[in-house]
Protein backbone atom coordinates (compact mmCIF):
# COMPACT_ATOMS: atom_id res chain seq x y z
CA UNK A 1 0.00 0.00 0.00
CA UNK A 2 2.77 2.44 0.88
CA UNK A 3 4.60 1.62 -2.36
CA UNK A 4 1.49 2.32 -4.41
CA UNK A 5 0.93 5.58 -2.54
CA UNK A 6 4.50 6.71 -3.16
CA UNK A 7 4.56 5.76 -6.80
CA UNK A 8 1.08 6.91 -7.76
CA UNK A 9 0.62 9.98 -5.59
CA UNK A 10 4.12 11.34 -5.22
CA UNK A 11 5.78 10.32 -8.46
CA UNK A 12 2.80 10.76 -10.76
CA UNK A 13 0.57 13.41 -9.25
CA UNK A 14 3.02 15.56 -7.32
CA UNK A 15 6.21 15.34 -9.33
CA UNK A 16 4.58 14.71 -12.75
CA UNK A 17 6.92 11.84 -13.63
CA UNK A 18 5.86 10.02 -16.78
CA UNK A 19 4.04 6.70 -16.52
CA UNK A 20 6.77 4.87 -18.41
CA UNK A 21 9.37 5.94 -15.83
CA UNK A 22 7.07 4.71 -13.06
CA UNK A 23 6.80 1.41 -14.94
CA UNK A 24 10.60 1.21 -15.12
CA UNK A 25 10.84 1.88 -11.37
CA UNK A 26 8.26 -0.85 -10.74
CA UNK A 27 10.15 -3.38 -12.88
CA UNK A 28 13.51 -2.52 -11.32
CA UNK A 29 11.86 -2.94 -7.92
CA UNK A 30 10.65 -6.39 -8.99
CA UNK A 31 14.10 -7.39 -10.30
CA UNK A 32 15.88 -6.19 -7.16
CA UNK A 33 13.45 -7.98 -4.86
CA UNK A 34 13.63 -11.19 -6.88
CA UNK A 35 17.42 -11.19 -6.76
CA UNK A 36 17.34 -10.61 -3.00
CA UNK A 37 14.81 -13.41 -2.54
CA UNK A 38 16.88 -15.79 -4.68
CA UNK A 39 20.30 -15.04 -3.22
CA UNK A 40 19.50 -14.16 0.41
CA UNK A 41 22.08 -15.79 2.68
CA UNK A 42 19.94 -15.33 5.81
CA UNK A 43 16.37 -14.73 6.91
CA UNK A 44 17.18 -11.12 7.73
CA UNK A 45 18.33 -10.40 4.19
CA UNK A 46 15.36 -12.33 2.80
CA UNK A 47 12.98 -10.03 4.67
CA UNK A 48 14.56 -7.06 2.90
CA UNK A 49 12.84 -8.31 -0.28
CA UNK A 50 9.38 -6.85 0.48
CA UNK A 51 10.93 -3.44 1.08
CA UNK A 52 12.46 -3.55 -2.39
CA UNK A 53 9.30 -5.07 -3.88
CA UNK A 54 6.92 -2.41 -2.58
CA UNK A 55 7.10 -0.34 -5.77
CA UNK A 56 6.41 -3.25 -8.13
CA UNK A 57 2.62 -2.95 -7.82
CA UNK A 58 2.78 0.35 -9.71
CA UNK A 59 3.70 -1.51 -12.91
CA UNK A 60 0.13 -2.58 -13.61
CA UNK A 61 -1.18 0.89 -12.81
CA UNK A 62 1.29 2.60 -15.11
CA UNK A 63 0.52 0.09 -17.86
CA UNK A 64 -3.21 0.88 -17.62
CA UNK A 65 -2.48 4.59 -17.61
CA UNK A 66 -0.25 4.39 -20.67
CA UNK A 67 -2.77 2.22 -22.50
CA UNK A 68 -5.67 4.55 -21.73
CA UNK A 69 -3.69 7.49 -23.12
CA UNK A 70 -2.78 5.66 -26.33
CA UNK A 71 -6.27 4.60 -27.37
CA UNK A 72 -9.40 6.56 -28.23
CA UNK A 73 -11.88 7.26 -25.45
CA UNK A 74 -14.36 4.66 -26.74
CA UNK A 75 -11.62 2.00 -26.78
CA UNK A 76 -10.52 2.35 -23.12
CA UNK A 77 -12.94 -0.29 -21.88
CA UNK A 78 -11.77 -2.82 -24.46
CA UNK A 79 -8.15 -2.10 -23.62
CA UNK A 80 -8.78 -2.46 -19.88
CA UNK A 81 -10.56 -5.77 -20.40
CA UNK A 82 -7.68 -7.05 -22.54
CA UNK A 83 -5.19 -6.10 -19.83
CA UNK A 84 -7.39 -7.76 -17.18
CA UNK A 85 -7.64 -10.96 -19.19
CA UNK A 86 -3.86 -10.99 -19.63
CA UNK A 87 -3.33 -10.46 -15.90
CA UNK A 88 -5.70 -13.33 -15.14
CA UNK A 89 -3.89 -15.68 -17.55
CA UNK A 90 -0.40 -14.98 -16.20
CA UNK A 91 -0.76 -17.18 -13.07
CA UNK A 92 -2.20 -19.99 -15.18
CA UNK A 93 0.93 -20.01 -17.32
CA UNK A 94 3.63 -19.16 -14.80
CA UNK A 95 2.53 -21.21 -11.79
CA UNK A 96 3.36 -24.56 -13.44
CA UNK A 97 6.66 -23.14 -14.72
CA UNK A 98 7.62 -21.89 -11.25
CA UNK A 99 6.62 -25.21 -9.70
CA UNK A 100 8.66 -27.20 -12.21
CA UNK A 101 11.74 -25.01 -11.77
CA UNK A 102 11.39 -25.08 -7.98
CA UNK A 103 11.06 -28.85 -7.83
CA UNK A 104 13.94 -29.30 -10.29
CA UNK A 105 16.31 -27.00 -8.42
CA UNK A 106 15.20 -27.59 -4.82
CA UNK A 107 18.30 -29.55 -3.87
CA UNK A 108 20.80 -27.35 -5.73
CA UNK A 109 19.45 -23.77 -5.78
CA UNK A 110 15.98 -23.41 -4.26
CA UNK A 111 15.73 -19.70 -5.10
CA UNK A 112 16.14 -20.22 -8.84
CA UNK A 113 12.47 -19.64 -9.58
CA UNK A 114 12.81 -16.09 -8.25
CA UNK A 115 15.33 -15.43 -10.99
CA UNK A 116 12.62 -16.28 -13.53
CA UNK A 117 10.61 -13.35 -12.18
CA UNK A 118 13.65 -11.12 -12.49
CA UNK A 119 14.31 -12.29 -16.04
CA UNK A 120 10.68 -11.71 -17.05
CA UNK A 121 10.83 -8.12 -15.78
CA UNK A 122 13.82 -7.23 -17.99
CA UNK A 123 11.84 -7.19 -21.27
CA UNK A 124 9.21 -5.06 -19.53
CA UNK A 125 11.93 -2.57 -18.60
CA UNK A 126 12.99 -2.42 -22.23
CA UNK A 127 9.40 -1.89 -23.38
CA UNK A 128 8.83 0.89 -20.86
CA UNK A 129 12.15 2.46 -21.87
CA UNK A 130 11.12 2.36 -25.54
CA UNK A 131 7.78 3.97 -24.68
CA UNK A 132 9.61 6.69 -22.75
CA UNK A 133 11.99 7.40 -25.64
CA UNK A 134 9.12 7.53 -28.14
CA UNK A 135 7.14 9.87 -25.88
CA UNK A 136 10.14 12.20 -25.40
CA UNK A 137 10.70 12.24 -29.15
CA UNK A 138 7.04 13.11 -29.72
CA UNK A 139 7.20 15.95 -27.18
CA UNK A 140 10.38 17.38 -28.70
CA UNK A 141 8.89 17.27 -32.21
CA UNK A 142 5.71 19.02 -31.08
CA UNK A 143 7.75 21.69 -29.27
CA UNK A 144 9.93 22.32 -32.31
CA UNK A 145 6.86 22.54 -34.58
CA UNK A 146 5.26 24.96 -32.14
CA UNK A 147 8.35 27.17 -31.99
CA UNK A 148 8.59 27.20 -35.80
CA UNK A 149 4.98 28.32 -36.08
CA UNK A 150 5.68 31.16 -33.62
CA UNK A 151 8.74 32.23 -35.65
CA UNK A 152 6.62 32.54 -38.79
CA UNK A 153 3.93 34.49 -36.99
CA UNK A 154 3.47 38.08 -38.16
CA UNK A 155 2.83 40.60 -35.44
CA UNK A 156 0.51 43.50 -36.28
CA UNK A 157 0.71 46.75 -34.42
Amino acid sequence: MSGSFITIYLLSKRWKIEDSIIGIVACISRVAASVVYALAPSRTVYFLGPVLDMFSSAGATSLRSIASKLVKADEVGKTSSLISISEALVPVIYSPVYSKVYLSTLSTFSGAFYLISAALAVPAILIYLTLYILRRKEILESQSAESKSKENEVTRF
